[in-house]
């Protein structure tokens, strides 16, 4: 009788002891449960967050000489708001292109361009119209006469 007592002991210890290991497990696995929960959280509001485009455009003039190849630095080109303005030569803004062209920053809409280069005493001069788009490159060749 008194080995079955002793084991009877043993079993409720070993339940005891079992019972903690339980309890810190369970325990450990709310804190783990809190963790991911917060992890998620802080995913969820952070792809939330607006991607803000550039409210500008960008528009490349690229100038070429009738009948030669390449881009011409050098030139002179001009951003006009309307064609009244591009006719009477009030513009935006004036840049000297370079081998990779003139660059203007704009706000969308529509715009007026003209370029003109002096080449060994003769004017070279070509004018166009371009629609700019928030937040995109256009890049515009344009062939001077």
């Amino acid at each position: 009788m008194q080995n079955q007592f002793n084991i009877f002991v043993l079993i409720v210890e070993a339940e005891k002891h079992e019972s903690r290991h339980l309890l810190t497990l369970i325990k450990m696995l709310k804190k783990i449960n809190y963790l991911l929960l917060i992890i998620t959280l802080l995913v969820g509001i952070s792809s939330c967050a607006k991607e803000e485009t550039d409210p500008n455009g960008t528009l490349v003039v690229l100038v070429r000489l009738a009948g030669q190849s390449g881009n011409y630095a050098g030139a002179e080109v001009g951003i006009a708001t309307s064609i009244e303005n591009l006719q009477n030569q009030v513009f935006l803004d004036i840049k000297e292109t370079t081998a990779s062209g003139a660059r203007f920053t704009l706000l969308p809409g529509t715009y007026y361009f003209a370029a003109a280069a002096d080449v060994a005493g003769s004017i070279f001069y070509g004018e166009g119209q371009v629609q700019v788009t928030a937040g995109k490159t256009t890049e515009l060749p344009l062939i001077i006469q």
